[in-house]
This record gives structure tokens, sequence and C-alpha cells, in this order.
């Protein structure tokens, strides 16, 4: 379910929404969590966004137990954000998740966007 449905009409991109990621709320086994909850929250093992001050979820917080530990690299290959050097947009199965983070890891990594830096040990995405 989703809460404080924003009404969309992009144009271009979701910066023509102030703290989008922040405002679009999900009802989820109780509980609500925006975007950035689940994305940092949940799947990043509740880290600190990077231009922000605090983690999404304090101490006492009833959605901590959700943070993901150990945390997946996984994970990575399968956020989409929507811009252009985001993996594209997939359907994850709890029982095949393995399976399709690594599908999804091997697919970003060959794909034409992403370089490979062997001698700096590195890859490098457009």
């Amino acid at each position: 379910m989703i809460h404080g449905v924003i009404e969309l009409s992009l144009q271009r991109s979701v910066k023509e929404f102030p703290r989008f990621f922040d405002r679009l709320i999900y009802e989820i086994g109780g509980h609500r969590f925006s975007l950035n909850e689940i994305e940092h929250g949940i799947l990043r093992g509740n880290r600190r966004h990077p231009y922000r001050l605090f983690r999404p979820f304090r101490r006492r917080d009833p959605r901590i137990v959700f943070a993901a530990t150990p945390i997946d690299p996984g994970f990575h290959f399968a956020l989409v954000c929507g811009a252009r050097s985001c993996p594209p947009i997939g359907f994850y199965e709890a029982e095949q998740i393995d399976f399709q983070l690594q599908l999804a890891a091997a697919s970003f990594v060959n794909s034409p966007q992403v370089r490979v830096l062997p001698g700096e040990n590195t890859l490098s995405s457009q």
C-alpha cells in the first residue's frame, strides 16, 4: 500500500519533486518505509545516506530488525533509481534471489556502460 501518494506527471526527472525518495511511502508488514529507508535502512544495513547526518533507523525504531546483516553486495546491482547508470528494473523472487542477484551483477558488469579497469582493480560506469 502506498501512503502520501504523489500525483506524478514527470516530464524529465524525479528531481522535479523535492525529496521524492523520502516522500513516497510504502506500508509493508504494518510498517511505513520511504524509498530512502528501504535502500539505506534495510538493504544497506541501516547505513547513513552519504548526504545525511543520521542513519535511517534509530536504536529504538522497531523497523531496525529489517536491516540486512550482513549486507549482500548483490543488492547494489538490483537497486534502481532511474539513472542511466542504474541496472534495468527487475522483479526478484525470494526463492531465487541469490541466482537473480548474481545474474543482475553479471549483466551490469558486462554491459556496454561499464568499463573494467583491471590495473586499478575497479569498475567505471558511464
